[in-house]
């Protein structure tokens, strides 16, 4: 089972009363074992408390991500030079 928790930054007020509190606006990250018995000890790239609930339980029922959408090529020096 994984479990979300905030990781404060050094600047964070609330980062005394420690991992367990979340309103704030650090990064969530995830702790725990997967399905396959290995230890997950990450950050979901988010501050977005719901946004993590949603990808854990995506990482639990298996699901894959979606890719992210690939960025459209800029153009080159040399493309501009034969124009």
């Amino acid at each position: 089972m994984l479990g979300l928790y905030r990781r404060h930054e050094k600047s964070c007020r609330y980062r005394s009363k420690g991992r367990r509190h979340i309103k704030c606006s650090c990064p969530v990250w995830v702790d725990g074992i997967d399905e396959s018995g290995k230890r997950m000890g990450k950050s979901l790239r988010t501050r977005s408390w719901s946004h993590a609930q949603a990808r854990v339980n995506e990482i639990e029922s298996g699901a894959k991500p979606p890719l992210p959408e690939p960025l459209p090529k800029s153009p080159r020096v040399d493309d501009r030079a034969t124009e």
